[in-house]
């Protein structure tokens, strides 16, 4: 029996790092283009090229799909790109990437009703150079010479179709629109809708002739397009490519029930999502329904489905054939013990979390508690890696952090209207519930955030491009609180902090350091909140 190795991802310093950067910008992107642009594209651009555009988050997270369900169905290839990864960040690479984030989302800036055409013609300038110069940045910054060869390697014929495939994901489920018309999953559809509402006690009118559903003033057309026949397009699609990558592993006389087993769960799935969005549209807020929530859920839903049956389908023996005379050795990571990942991961998580909440509220803040509560339980689930630190505290970096608190409270800027609407929520609730909002949004503010941000940015990231001399350590300093300061809503403030808190981690070596001003800074702020009343300052 031969075995073969798959090095451990622990190594390779720059994929993790590239992996969570890639992440953060394709939620910014989304975030801002599909909610916060007030913008109308096609008064200036061809309808094609618009769509191409409104798309480019799904279309890029289809793609990185079938990337990684190739190199999982071809695990020496897999082993072979990882190999060829770069084991420390190129920063001269890590710059272009980021200069091309930068052009992507500038036009963002300055788009509006009123835009003219020199300013759009700008703009599709700016997103085609920012492309261009993000990808190659993000690949020269992750693979070495190797690694480009195992590129070469993979981009084989079927594969590059099922890359152009996916590239072309909101366009064949668009094709789909000729079976939409199919009115027996139409009707099953509408009236299962109707069924799960009425089950749940909601009010529901509903006009079957035109397939319209309506809780309250909020109402969505039930039908065609609702229909769940463009989940059964893509999950087919997706589960028939998944066969061809893994036919030398699968038994395709048992796998086949994966098909009527997606189509099902699909079906449930789209259900689901249009009982939440009139919950949504009806209870909470039309605009989140029709905005964020009906942009994300089908594609996040879809996402979700995929994965599971891809688990389902490589770890259920009985789909599987016999292993092959090849054993696979990978090398073992304890993952709830290793540092490196201790670092990572709680970020990743608050990061999901918030895109979440997001998306399915229109106040988010006000589900503070258990965002918190559900980062703060993966924080600690990492406690046997992060015991290892040195945990003691210098005074110095309490008072910095206090000072830094109170210079962030004396140049707050004034309520907005986002911020005055979580004003009004949380004096809505009832005093209990208000109370412990209170309570877990001052120990989330002061304790969690705190610690999974400097893990992240000081104990990782700064360390990660910190090579001890001058020049690398000043551009450490300047990336990783510029990040740090693009999470937060006053950007110059949260660098200046973020960069005395790496100062204060670097005078010491233990990143203890920079989460103890943190956390003091943000004790004073919360703690200034919750006296007035005025949590846009946190």
């Amino acid at each position: 029996m031969t075995a073969r190795t798959i090095p451990t991802w622990r190594k390779y310093k720059a994929l993790p790092i590239l992996a969570v950067l890639g992440l953060v910008e394709l939620v910014l992107v989304s975030l801002l283009y599909k909610n916060a642009l007030d913008f109308t594209c096609d008064r200036f651009a061809p309808v094609l090229v618009c769509a191409g555009l409104s798309g480019a988050v799904v279309r890029a997270m289809c793609a990185l799909g079938v990337v990684a369900l190739a190199l999982l169905a071809q695990r020496d290839l897999a082993a072979r790109l990882l190999a060829g990864m770069r084991t420390d960040l190129s920063a001269r690479w890590l710059a272009v990437q980021i200069a091309g984030f930068a052009c992507v989302v500038l036009p963002w800036t300055y788009l509006g009703p009123a835009s003219q055409t020199p300013q759009v013609a700008a703009s599709f300038a700016l997103w085609g150079l920012g492309a261009v110069l993000a990808i190659t940045g993000m690949l020269n910054a992750a693979l070495d010479r190797d690694g480009w060869r195992a590129i070469r390697v993979l981009m084989t014929p079927v594969f590059g179709t099922a890359i152009v495939i996916a590239l072309l994901a909101p366009e064949i489920a668009k094709a789909a629109e000729a079976l939409w018309t199919f009115d027996p999953i139409s009707y099953a559809t509408y009236t299962a809708t109707e069924a799960v509402l009425r089950l749940m006690g909601q009010e529901v009118y509903g006009e079957p002739e035109i397939d319209l559903l309506a809780v309250s003033d909020f109402a969505v057309l039930v039908g065609k397009q609702c229909s769940g026949m463009e989940g059964f397009a893509l999950i087919t699609g997706f589960l028939l490519f998944y066969f061809t990558l893994f036919r030398d592993e699968l038994r395709f006389s048992r796998v086949w029930f994966l098909i009527p087993v997606g189509l099902m769960i699909s079906w449930v799935f789209n259900i689901v999502r249009i009982v939440v969005l009139l919950l949504i549209g009806a209870h909470i807020s039309p605009e989140l329904a029709a905005g964020g929530f009906h942009s994300h859920a089908g594609w996040l839903l879809f996402t979700l489905l995929a994965l599971g049956m891809v688990v389902t389908g490589n770890n259920i023996q009985w789909f599987r054939k016999e292993p092959s005379a090849v054993a696979v050795v990978r090398t073992p990571l304890p993952f709830w013990s290793d540092l490196t990942t201790a670092m990572i991961f709680p970020f990743i998580v608050f990061m999901l979390a918030g895109l979440l909440a997001q998306t399915l509220f229109t106040v988010p803040d006000l589900v503070y508690p258990f965002r918190m509560g559900f980062v703060a339980l993966v924080t600690f689930l990492f406690w046997p890696a992060l015991k290892a630190l040195d945990w003691r505290i210098s005074p110095l970096s309490i008072l910095a952090g206090a000072a830094i608190g109170v210079g962030w409270i004396l140049v707050a800027p004034d309520a907005s209207d986002d911020s005055l609407a979580l004003k009004a929520a949380v004096d809505g609730l009832a005093p209990a519930l208000m109370v412990g909002w209170i309570v877990c949004r001052v120990l989330g503010s002061s304790l969690v955030v705190p610690v999974v941000e400097e893990l992240f940015f000081r104990g990782y990231l700064f360390r990660l491009m910190d090579r001890e001399c001058m020049p690398w350590r000043v551009l450490a300093l300047i990336v990783s609180s510029a990040l740090f300061g693009a999470l937060h809503g006053r950007w110059w403030e949260a660098t200046i902090a973020g960069a005395v808190y790496a100062l204060l981690m670097v005078r010491t070596g233990r990143v203890a350091d920079a989460i103890a001003a943190h956390a003091t800074s943000n004790v004073i702020i919360a703690g200034s909140a919750a006296a007035t009343g005025a949590w846009w300052i946190i």
